[in-house]
């Protein structure tokens, strides 16, 4: 049975299945958001108040977006699943589902996946700053809320969407930033105090 060595890698094999199938999902939100504005689009023009599903579904984009997402769907959760079965071979062989290095971090690239939803959380992760992070944009979320529900933004998509990912990307990216030069300091105080015994 092997056991968890500081050169295995930061995260286990589960823990980069369930990354994909998380990104599925992701993938699937968004156009699930578009693909009912388009029926909300496609309902205002047309004068009938019942549903013709053949015309609906008569557009290239309703049958491509209604595809594309019952195939992310499907492949999403058969990836979440293996993800599980992964993860309990990895446990019985003592390997952790993430495991942060003890080494400096790369801050070009962790200011690179501070930009990205998703890879922001796997930024963290590296630090070992994951819970002070989420709580932290939690409370951003909180305070933009007022501001989206009394129409300071604009109620349409992708408008509305991309004017409060403005607001939470660069706050995303100042924290992650100031969370690794701090992870990275204690390196360069612990080497220098090597140095000076």
């Amino acid at each position: 049975m092997s056991t968890f060595t500081d050169n295995q890698p930061i995260v286990s094999r589960s823990a980069k299945i369930l990354f994909i199938g998380l990104i599925q999902y992701f993938v699937v939100g968004l156009l699930f958001v578009t693909f009912i504005d388009l029926f909300l689009d496609y309902m205002n023009n047309t004068e009938s108040i019942n549903i013709d599903t053949n015309a609906f579904f008569s557009s290239i984009d309703m049958f491509v977006y209604a595809h594309v997402i019952g195939t992310l769907l499907f492949t999403g959760t058969i990836t979440l699943i293996v993800s599980g079965f992964v993860y309990l071979i990895d446990k019985k062989r003592n390997i952790k589902f993430i495991a942060p290095k003890n080494e400096p971090v790369s801050i070009t690239r962790q200011t690179i996946y501070s930009l990205i939803p998703i890879l922001d959380m796997y930024a963290v992760i590296k630090v070992k700053k994951f819970w002070i992070y989420v709580l932290i944009m939690i409370g951003v979320g909180l305070a933009i809320l007022p501001l989206d529900e009394f129409g300071v933004f604009p109620q349409t998509f992708p408008e509305n969407m991309l004017i409060q990912e403005a607001i939470t990307i660069p706050i995303s990216v100042v924290v992650i930033r100031i969370f690794s030069k701090k992870w990275n300091k204690q390196f360069t105080e612990n080497s220098v105090n090597e140095e000076t015994k």
